[in-house]
């Protein structure tokens, strides 16, 4: 799959059967090769890094009996290799699996650094911890990590890690069913997929209590003889299914589905105004109101998931007001921010920390003369991205009153009334919304009243400033000059512009209430009043 064409505009209506968990798959395959005989795995996804690993366990000597397209059979007896191969493991992120899987059957292993995707470092110093606590010397040159057992078979331990580690705790599990004694894991992670590697385990003939708390204990067994298992459902696949639902609006029934995994998700749809309804293995997605703002931040298991972040965000860009979301996991998970930029959203990355807010038009009939669309064919225009159910309405997108005009989606079929708005006779006054990183001033308000000169000769207009009860907020009234000058006068006198917001333009008052994706045309006494003030 080179590209995906979406036509959107429309809500999602339907049902749809959630997938096996991703994330227990490409720990429970692996772990295979702790199994001294033949395991059937259910519930399978269809994946790259599943097929993958399958690649890598019959290079490795296992033999895989393809049952259907969710199931197979995984005879790991007769394994002859300890060294997967470097060109197939590098391209899997979850490839340090093999590590603890090898190492706890075998004493062994050399495998090569995870790949996968690129949204940040991957340390594996608590992976390392946990194995060398066992009895294991571990060694990493030239992009592989090398792990031997020091009288080739390791030795249960206490293990705590310094940092919740999803893959620490899965991997040292592993690498400690086999181990001589027992093994105890503190601060491990909670995850749902740690409890579905456990039970498979278990289901072969481990014995390990206590995953999905933050203290596991692993009690070594002699021997995996074999079994069948059936993975969890996706619940990164479920939550991307329900922000969908979220973002279009419509009514979706998610099939296969275990609901307590879903409640960090849930409860933040749910803060937003998206109906979500609990049965034994379904959800109910449902959304036709406004979407309200909220702030997310992502963290362990049971917080909000990381890998549910960009697809929170998306749904946030449509929500009513300001919404602040908050990265707590990996350091560099922001790169689809300038996409969604181009797309029209108001995004902006502080840190770990993303401000999502909508870019609005002002969208009313195309007046007479006036283009709404470049010759050059090369350029997309503000029409492209207008979506298909208000180009049916035959409304276009002629500009928009300001960039900072957030809370605003106006329609209009008054095509003069469009050209007044946007070309109009003269100045009418502008009122901005000021938040500055210090308190304003009495010395502040005669500044902007006397008008100011900035350091390049430009010459300001008097404007009028009204503190507000808090000291670092303010209300800035000016009759000519555009949203650029007024935060250039405020930056003049400040280091950083936290916020600035177009409150109202003469006679019409933007209205907060409202955000991208819901709409309402201008009243009567609104186009009156506008009549009036373009005259």
């Amino acid at each position: 799959m080179n590209k995906y064409i979406i036509h959107g505009g429309h809500p999602l209506f339907g049902e749809v059967t959630i997938s096996g968990a991703k994330n227990a798959a490409v720990a429970i395959i692996p772990a295979a090769l702790l199994v001294d005989g033949v395991c059937r795995i259910e519930n399978i996804p269809q994946i790259s890094d599943v097929t993958l690993f399958f690649s890598i366990l019959e290079e490795l000597g296992a033999r895989i009996r393809v049952l259907n397209r969710h199931a197979v059979e995984l005879d790991c007896h007769a394994i002859h290799s300890t060294r997967p191969s470097y060109e197939l493991a590098r391209r899997i992120r979850a490839s340090y699996y093999l590590l603890g899987a090898l190492l706890g059957r075998f004493g062994q292993a050399t495998v090569a650094m995870p790949g996968g995707c690129n949204f940040g470092v991957r340390p594996i110093d608590q992976h390392i911890k946990g194995f060398t606590t066992m009895g294991a010397e571990v060694s990493v040159e030239g992009g592989f990590i090398h792990t031997a057992a020091k009288n080739g078979r390791l030795t249960g331990a206490p293990v705590y890690l310094d940092v919740v580690s999803v893959g620490a705790t899965m991997n040292i599990m592993m690498a400690a069913a086999l181990a001589d004694g027992v093994t105890t894991i503190e601060n491990a992670a909670k995850e749902p997929h740690i409890v579905d590697l456990a039970n498979f385990l278990n289901s072969m003939g481990a014995d390990i209590k206590g995953a999905g708390t933050d203290s596991i204990k692993i009690r070594g067994v002699e021997r995996l003889t074999g079994g069948t298992y059936c993975i969890i459902p996706d619940q990164i696949e479920a939550g991307t299914y329900m922000a969908a639902v979220a973002a279009t609006g419509g009514q979706l029934l998610l099939k296969n589905i275990i609901p307590k995994h879903m409640d960090c998700i849930s409860a933040k749809l749910m803060e937003m105004g998206v109906v979500v309804e609990e049965n034994d293995d379904t959800l109910l997605v449902r959304r036709s109101e406004p979407l309200q703002k909220t702030n997310v931040k992502t963290l362990p298991y049971p917080g909000f998931p990381t890998d549910m972040q960009p697809q929170i965000a998306a749904v946030l860009c449509l929500a009513q007001g300001t919404s602040v979301l908050t990265e707590g996991v990996w350091e560099n998970r922001y790169r689809y921010v300038d996409e969604f930029r181009r797309m029209g959203a108001h995004i902006q990355v502080d840190g770990q920390r993303v401000d999502c807010a909508p870019f609005v038009y002002v969208l009313m009939n195309k007046p007479a003369g006036l283009l709404s669309a470049t010759e050059d064919r090369r350029q997309r225009t503000v029409l492209d991205l207008l979506p298909e159910h208000l180009r049916r309405m035959g409304l276009f997108p002629v500009g928009r009153l300001d960039k900072d005009t957030e809370g605003l989606l106006l329609l209009t079929n008054d095509g003069p009334l469009a050209h007044r708005l946007l070309s109009p006779r003269r100045h009418v006054d502008k009122t901005y919304f000021v938040r500055a990183d210090r308190p304003f001033d009495g010395a502040d308000e005669a500044a902007f009243a006397a008008g100011m000169v900035l350091r390049d000769g430009l010459h300001c207009l008097p404007a009028r400033l009204e503190r507000l009860d808090c000291p670092e907020e303010a209300l800035v009234t000016i009759q000519e000059g555009k949203y650029h000058q007024i935060k250039r006068m405020v930056a003049s006198q400040y280091k950083q512009v936290v916020y600035l917001k177009r409150l109202s333009m003469g006679a019409l008052k933007l209205d907060p209430a409202l955000e991208k994706g819901a709409w309402r045309y201008l009243t009567p006494a609104e186009c009156a009043a506008l009549r009036d003030a373009g005259d």
